[in-house]
């Protein structure tokens, strides 16, 4: 769980490679400190912040959630 938690944050069908990364910091969102996650023993908790100045940035993130659930692409 806690490498797919990192790989989700490498590459899904939307965002591949790093642009999922690169799409939300173009948006003033920064890694590590507002977009994170964590794996414990029970759950994995993915922290996305989104601005909600911007539809396009708001209704992107959910294609975030969308790719997290159940299209990450997991490429060496």
């Amino acid at each position: 769980a806690h490498f797919t938690e990192h790989m989700a944050f490498n590459g899904t069908k939307n965002f591949p490679k790093n642009e999922l990364v690169s799409f939300l910091q173009s948006n003033g969102i920064k890694f590590g400190d507002d977009l994170n996650a964590f794996t414990s023993f029970e759950q994995t908790v993915y922290f996305l912040p989104v601005p909600t100045d911007s539809m396009k940035v708001f209704l992107r993130a959910f294609d975030i959630l969308e790719d997290w659930s159940h299209d990450l692409t997991l490429d060496e």
